[in-house]
């Protein structure tokens, strides 16, 4: 049996999300993309592709009747993380709208703590925030919307830096932001969110 070419892009997006600065692999994509959207479409899965902001990635298909089991599974997310995600997602908005050559965001962890803290006003609250924020940290970046900067990249090594993702666009739309952000105040949990 031969492999199909497009089989590498298929098992990369099976991994995660694709981005265009994976050249490579990106390229391959571009070039086998309705071969691989009819391949996977047959199994119940839809490449969604976004070529301005640089990111594809794979979605289950809902369709009526059909029972398939589900090959992404969703996750809750606690009311502190999906904070941090709605957050990340406001800055992006913020760093598209300045007039700048760069598609990366880049932000340390003094800039994450200063953007979340100001919704924890009581001290304990925030103390207990500040402690365990390493932790809803890793969390996004599991989720994928935050890159650590490699360490070598970093003029302060001391200081932990991340590439916000765009794929958080994809997860957080405008009109889904403007709904959060309206219900979110300091000391307000919103509901908590599944992926």
């Amino acid at each position: 049996m031969q492999i199909a070419p497009f089989a590498p892009t298929v098992i990369r997006l099976f991994k995660g999300p694709l981005y265009d600065d994976q050249r490579k692999e990106w390229s391959e994509l571009l070039l086998y993309f309705e071969e691989v959207r009819m391949y996977l479409g047959k199994i119940g899965l839809e490449v969604i592709l976004n070529e301005p902001e640089g990111f594809a990635y794979l979605r289950q298909m809902e369709e009526e009747g059909q029972a398939l089991p589900r090959l992404m599974s969703k996750r809750k997310l606690s009311w502190e993380v999906t904070l941090l995600c709605v957050l990340l997602r406001q800055k992006l908005e913020e760093f598209d709208l300045k007039d700048t050559d760069s598609r990366k965001l880049f932000l340390n962890k003094e800039e994450l703590k200063a953007e979340i803290e100001l919704f924890f006003e009581e001290e304990n609250n925030r103390s207990r925030l500040l402690e365990k924020l390493d932790g809803y940290i890793k969390q996004v970046v599991d989720l994928g919307y935050l890159k650590p900067v490699s360490a070598s990249l970093l003029q302060d090594s001391t200081q932990s830096r991340y590439e916000v993702k765009r794929i958080i666009k994809a997860r957080f739309n405008s009109d889904e932001l403007a709904n959060i952000l309206q219900k979110i105040t300091p000391e307000n949990e919103p509901p908590t969110n599944h992926l």
